[in-house]
């Protein structure tokens, strides 16, 4: 937020009368100077119109931006944002995820670039992160399985830092503890972060080099770690042997059984899980039901068997954002986990004829039904929408 922007009468009139189904008479940029909407799109949604006003600034003169203000803007169902102070209780998890996102993709350009400086806006995603898990899990996971709004180089570390959180809550992990797994989460890759992106869209076998640089970036993360100043024994051992193997197959240093530290095997889980049932440019992606099977079966051989036990048991076999098909031949996304011995909660998206349905969210076990299979997101031709499964 730049300082003074509320004493600009200007800026104020832009934003005061503006609503959904208007076309924008002015370029919106981020803080960071990127065109977030152009002159001339319509604002299609209160969400969007929401985002407009939090992050939004104007271009005044030159590259003179300015915050987009608005005297009085009403979340649906919330309560009313003031002008240039947005109630962040009101976003919701699937604008949490975004927020996160944008964040850490700074972040990742700062340490890019060569800043060390980086700690301090690491641990606020961190603290986000946590929040928006303890704001609605389900929908944590459910637009972690979902989204796409962002390279799989942001958007990866964010997903595992979810699932890994959830798990060690399961597990009875302490804050200090999570603080730091989700540190490691965010912060594993660090040392190959331009590699990681060309890796994500590259369908061709990788090069000898590459291969050199994907073993040695663990090392090359903590280094980078360390030199900003982290002194966090758990967050480093995680980032270091976050690829290891209890049968000593892992790298970088192909160590094996305990000598994996537990933090390392936590987060070895939650990154193999995501990271399997989300595509590349050179696979598809696995059913959850079928990588949870997998990381179960090889429990004590290659992970820790209490953490693959935990995984499986919190996220279930149809974790929220699994596309499924019900017994009826509707096809929908799961929302809520089962609890013990129950099936879980359903959204609806499309009926078996393929005629569009009003969308509902209904209790498979209350409704006596039964999911017949799962789909990758990306095989059905409806959308899925981001919040509205989740009742935001």
């Amino acid at each position: 937020m730049r300082a003074g922007y509320e004493d600009s009468p200007a800026i104020l009139g832009l934003g005061a009368n503006i609503q959904v189904g208007d076309r924008l008479t002015f370029d919106v940029y981020d803080e960071e100077g990127r065109l977030l909407m152009r002159r001339g799109k319509q604002i299609l949604s209160q969400n969007q119109l929401r985002r407009i006003f939090h992050d939004g600034r104007v271009e005044l003169s030159g590259r003179s931006l300015s915050k987009l203000g608005h005297s009085r803007f009403t979340h649906p169902g919330g309560p009313a944002v003031r002008r240039g102070n947005p109630v962040q209780e009101d976003l919701s998890p699937h604008e949490r995820l975004h927020a996160c996102a944008q964040a850490l993709q700074r972040n990742y350009e700062r340490i890019r670039a060569g800043e060390r400086d980086f700690l301090p806006r690491l641990r606020q995603v961190v603290e986000r992160l946590q929040r928006l898990i303890d704001l609605d899990t389900d929908a944590a996971l459910g637009v972690a399985h979902l989204s796409r709004a962002y390279p799989e180089h942001i958007l990866q570390p964010l997903r595992q830092a979810i699932v890994a959180d959830i798990v060690a809550r399961a597990a009875g992990c302490c804050e200090g503890y999570r603080n730091s797994l989700i540190g490691a989460a965010l912060s594993a890759d660090i040392g190959m972060l331009e590699l990681r992106a060309v890796l994500d869209q590259q369908s061709t076998d990788i090069s000898q080099a590459q291969r050199k640089a994907l073993v040695e970036h663990p090392e090359r993360s903590a280094q980078i770690l360390r030199e900003a100043g982290l002194d966090d024994d758990n967050w480093l051992r995680a980032v270091m042997e976050h690829h290891e193997r209890l049968d000593g197959s892992g790298y970088p240093r192909g160590i094996r059984g305990d000598s994996v530290c537990d933090i390392a095997g936590l987060l070895m889980v939650a990154n193999v899980y995501m990271a399997m049932v989300t595509p590349r440019a050179h696979r598809s992606a696995r059913p959850p039901k079928e990588v949870l099977r997998e990381l179960f079966c090889e429990a004590d051989h290659l992970y820790p068997a209490h953490y693959a036990q935990y995984i499986v048991r919190e996220l279930g076999i149809y974790p929220p954002g699994t596309v499924v098909e019900l017994e009826t031949g509707d096809v929908g996304v799961v929302t809520r986990r089962a609890g013990k011995w129950a099936r879980p909660w359903f959204y609806s998206l499309q009926r078996a004829a393929g005629r569009r349905l009003r969308a509902f969210e209904c209790n498979l076990t209350e409704e006596d039904l039964e999911i017949v299979r799962s789909y990758r997101p990306e095989d059905i031709k409806v959308p899925i929408p981001e919040c509205a499964p989740w009742g935001y």
